[in-house]
């Protein structure tokens, strides 16, 4: 695809829709998504900590429910791979008729594709912190506290806002 990529219609209304252009804002504004039965271990983890915010954001429609269960995947991939690197090192030796030769452990491509994908799919969810900052501006006329999750206490909830400002991907570690 070439040229600009496509902003979304609440980025664009956060910049004072330069283009002028018709804005779709009121879709989407559904319940927030439970997070499907088949995403399971760490995908769920991660499902369940960026969806509430993206939500809340207005940046997560239902619409995008698919794209978002590849970026779950993506964090749940990079977390395993680094987890399974610290156990080993990230080259092995491997023998051959010419000697031996040192080759990359297929966990670091892991990592590397998740990686990948992560900023990838991360810049259209406003998880970057260029995206973010406009994201976050689509904020300044609605409520500025989180919603608060089943079983969280009013202290865990204001940490959580502190942390508002911070990566995504940081507060996920």
């Amino acid at each position: 695809m070439k040229g600009r990529p496509r902003q979304p219609d609440e980025i664009k209304a956060a910049k004072g829709n330069p283009g002028r252009r018709k804005l779709n804002l009121a879709a989407g504004d559904a319940a927030q998504a439970p997070c499907p039965s088949y995403v399971k271990g760490e995908a769920r983890r991660v499902w369940e900590t960026l969806s509430r915010e993206l939500h809340f954001n207005r940046v997560l429609k239902p619409t995008d429910l698919f794209t978002f269960e590849v970026l779950c995947e993506a964090f749940a991939n990079f977390r395993r791979a680094t987890r399974e690197l610290a156990k080993e090192d990230f080259v092995y030796l491997t023998k051959s008729k010419h000697g031996e030769m040192r080759r990359v452990s297929p966990w670091q491509k892991i990592k590397n594709d998740a990686v990948r994908e992560i900023r990838q799919l991360g810049e259209q969810f406003g998880l970057t912190p260029a995206m973010r900052s406009k994201v976050m501006s689509l904020q300044s006329g609605v409520a500025t506290a989180a919603p608060q999750a089943a079983g969280e206490t009013p202290d865990a909830r204001q940490t959580a806002l502190d942390l508002r400002d911070a990566s995504p991907i940081g507060r996920l570690n």
